[in-house]
């Protein structure tokens, strides 16, 4: 910014022997008060050429200065995670599951790799396995997966699945994305049917999504919010009954320990395995669905 000179332009028909500038002190000024000059130019020529250089200088900073301040916001943005907290936008989403390196789930896996559906129609994505090369799939090692037989018919499965939350969390994988989505390899789940779902939702708060009184492992939404909750505080206070215990019923009561909110979505997923039903597009997941024929018809249905 240039220094105020306490200037005044008189008229440019002024007669020519009067004083064409008065200042304090000028940057102009010659022994010769009637012949002032810029740059070998007389002043009455300079002038003009000088506020259109200023003019221009001070414009073309104002761009610089806003463009880059544009830019640093932005970085920042992501930085902090600031650019996820707007309500109402559902924001792209991370999802993963957990499978077995044989058998009927890696059927289904790979059917879904093949096809580009369920986890892998997301915006990213991650597989645990207990081995990594699932060819063509690239899988996360976790380690042995056995769990024993609940009576209820489910699996005392909570350890498996906590070690692929620890590897998770310690990835940092997910930390861009405003929702993290887990499914089971049997869900025949539409990605694309979700953010209708989690429209009004701010991902920046501890929330999570579920269908009825509690969570089932078929589908599971976290915000960002909470999954950053559920790994910085789940060792020191969600560490009972890990050996009995389902893994969907274990986080469901770990995120109530942990304040973590609960949002209600009754279409979230219909429990079926009943073909005709995954013509109703309201749910996001049909769940379960065993051989890779009923998972291709539901889909089809789903289109």
């Amino acid at each position: 910014q240039l220094p105020k000179q306490n200037m005044e332009l008189l008229p440019m028909d002024e007669a020519e022997g009067s004083e064409p500038l008065r200042s304090n002190s000028s940057p102009f000024e010659d022994a010769s008060p009637t012949k002032r000059s810029f740059g070998g130019f007389p002043f009455r020529l300079a002038a003009p050429i000088l506020s259109a250089v200023i003019i221009y200088a001070s414009v073309f900073y104002m761009s610089e200065h806003s463009s880059q301040t544009a830019e640093r916001t932005s970085r920042d943005a992501l930085a902090t995670g600031s650019a996820i907290q707007a309500v109402g936008i559902a924001g792209p989403s991370f999802c993963w599951l957990v499978t077995r390196s044989y058998g009927n789930e890696l059927a289904l896996v790979k059917a879904h790799y093949k096809n580009h559906r369920s986890i892998f129609a997301c915006d990213d994505h991650i597989v645990f396995s207990d081995k990594e090369d699932l060819s063509p799939i690239k899988a996360e090692n976790i380690g042995p997966m056995e769990s024993k037989r609940a009576p209820w018919g489910g699996w005392y499965n909570t350890e498996v699945f906590l070690t692929a939350w620890d590897r998770l969390a310690r990835s940092g994988h997910f930390a861009a994305h405003s929702w993290i989505v887990k499914v089971d390899a049997d869900s025949v789940f539409f990605p694309d049917r979700l953010p209708a779902h989690l429209m009004g939702l701010n991902p920046a708060a501890p929330l999570y999504v579920k269908d009825g009184q509690t969570m089932l492992g078929a589908i599971e939404v976290y915000s960002n919010a909470a999954v950053q909750v559920f790994a910085d505080q789940r060792v020191a206070v969600c560490n009972k009954d890990i050996q009995v215990s389902g893994e969907d019923g274990f986080i469901n009561k770990c995120m109530e320990t942990l304040g973590v909110k609960a949002s209600v979505d009754n279409s979230l997923l219909k429990s079926t395995t009943n073909i005709p039903d995954c013509a109703d597009h309201q749910y996001v997941v049909f769940h379960p669905f065993v051989d890779e024929a009923s998972v291709d018809e539901c889909y089809k249905l789903g289109k």
